[in-house]
């Protein structure tokens, strides 16, 4: 019984999530709809949707998340533009007869331009990124939640448990090895540069 609540307390804040991505997509095809096929519009549509669901969800280095959070956020005002004119559409439908050409080449940028663009941001994050960005050269030590708690740990002179680490504050004893692993490595290479520069003002 305890598993099925646990289950439960976890699917249920994310279940909105699918359903509510599924509601917009719906919008963004009914617009998508007036300018291209069938299979094309439902592709674009489930498209904008899963761009700022996947970037939210995506391990995107920490330098990196300003950049996706502004291209989440750009996918999701075009997704609320194609909703309320799909609505809109669909709630007085004379509005598209005999349209000025002034607004037809607006409605027709509006369909056209957030794809490429969208497209383009979302290649230039994802595939274009320089790996040296995404790895840690040793120069900068990030100082994590469960970092800390392994300082106040040791300030103590209390004993690492691992039984005991969600008791200390780490997320998961699996974080907690691993935030030891990377404290130990960066310590240990600080000392080695203090103790080289030490040994090259002694000479």
């Amino acid at each position: 019984m305890e598993t099925i609540k646990q289950a439960m307390l976890w699917v249920l804040p994310r279940l909105p999530l699918p359903m509510l991505a599924l509601a917009a997509s719906y919008g963004v095809y009914q617009y998508q709809r007036l300018y291209m096929p069938h299979w094309f519009a439902l592709a674009s549509a489930v498209a904008f949707e899963l761009t700022y669901i996947g970037l939210a969800l995506a391990p995107v280095h920490h330098q990196e998340r300003q950049q996706a959070r502004w291209i989440a956020l750009s996918a999701v005002g075009v997704s609320v533009v194609y909703n309320t004119l799909a609505g809109l559409f669909h709630r007085v439908p004379t509005l598209l007869n005999d349209l000025p050409l002034p607004w037809e080449a607006v409605l027709a940028v509006l369909h056209g331009a957030p794809l490429a663009i969208v497209a383009y941001f979302v290649a230039d994050l994802l595939l274009h990124r320089d790996p040296d960005a995404q790895q840690d050269d040793g120069s900068v030590i990030t100082i994590t939640e469960d970092a800390l708690a392994i300082l106040r740990l040791r300030l103590a002179g209390e004993t690492i448990n691992r039984d005991r680490a969600t008791e200390h504050g780490f997320r998961t004893p699996q974080a907690a090895l691993a935030a030891t692993a990377r404290l130990y490595a960066a310590l240990r290479r600080d000392h080695e540069q203090m103790m080289s520069l030490y040994q090259n003002q002694s000479v």
